[in-house]
């Protein structure tokens, strides 16, 4: 998202959040500087958009916490394992070393979704619910950007094939807990075994249609209809989905909020 700043009296911009963020460290954008972005009413203070940002200004030099992206006085930060973090996120720093887990990777909370740098494992916790874990559901996921959609208006194969060259990937191991796991395959046993049924009924509709015509509709509607109900119900029930994906990060949609709440905030570097 594109934000403005205002610079010796007027609006300067816009820039990417990426450059925004270099402009906070660097102290071309100060605790007093007023910064607007689209869907804000009016303009605010930066100390009030990043109040961290303004404490850790007033004790001189600053840098980010590698690990929850917040501003500290450089004083303040410990190196651990090449890379800077802050007092608050050593524990959680030390946790991901024991675990084999990328330093600096996240995960962050975003809203109702979970930030992580792609291609990198997740912290060993359930997905859903935080419990110690007994299994890892593998993914692949895939995202393209929405205004693709629009090319299913010339046909399903044009859009198939502008996905297939447009479409950002990563790969992800969804920790999960003995219940959640549980949960999970009871939601696949009652989708596939409904999408079973259906596709039986639909093949029985069209094998009627030569001794029955009257029960060829009845047959065949009600097993696509039952066919697509459980497929969407799969598509719906499933673990883990992509909101988003660029260059280096995904955002994950699903995660549990015991989870989330658990996680330092999203602060949009890169």
């Amino acid at each position: 998202m594109d934000w403005h700043y205002e610079k010796d009296g007027s609006s300067a911009g816009p820039v990417s959040e990426a450059q925004l963020h270099a402009m906070r460290a660097s102290g071309e954008i100060s605790s007093t500087t007023r910064v607007w972005k689209s869907g804000w009413t009016d303009w605010q203070q930066a100390a009030d958009v990043w109040p961290d940002d303004q404490i850790a200004r007033s004790n001189g030099p600053v840098a980010s916490c590698a690990e929850c992206n917040r501003f500290y006085p450089a004083s303040e930060l410990m190196r651990i394992d090449n890379v800077e973090v802050c007092p608050a996120c050593k524990p959680t720093v030390i946790d991901k070393l024991r675990q084999g887990v990328t330093l600096g990777a996240g995960p962050w909370q975003d809203g109702k979704q979970m930030v992580v740098m792609k291609d990198t494992p997740l912290p060993d916790k359930c997905f859903k619910c935080a419990a110690p874990p007994v299994k890892t559901v593998k993914k692949t996921l895939s995202w393209h950007h929405p205004l693709v959609y629009i090319a299913i208006l010339p046909g399903l194969l044009v859009y198939v094939l502008i996905a297939l060259c447009v479409r950002k990937t990563t790969k992800v191991g969804i920790p999960l807990c003995r219940d959640c796991n549980r949960a999970r395959n009871r939601k696949l046993t009652l989708a596939w075994t409904g999408a079973v049924i259906g596709f039986g009924l639909l093949c029985a509709g069209i094998a009627a249609g030569a001794t029955d015509p009257s029960m060829t509709g009845v047959l065949a509607i009600s097993g696509a209809t039952l066919l697509l109900a459980c497929l969407l119900w799969a598509a719906l029930a499933s673990t883990v989905a992509a909101k988003k994906i660029d260059k280096t990060h995904a955002w994950l949609a699903k995660a549990g909020r015991p989870v989330l709440d658990s996680l330092p905030q999203w602060r949009g570097q890169g």
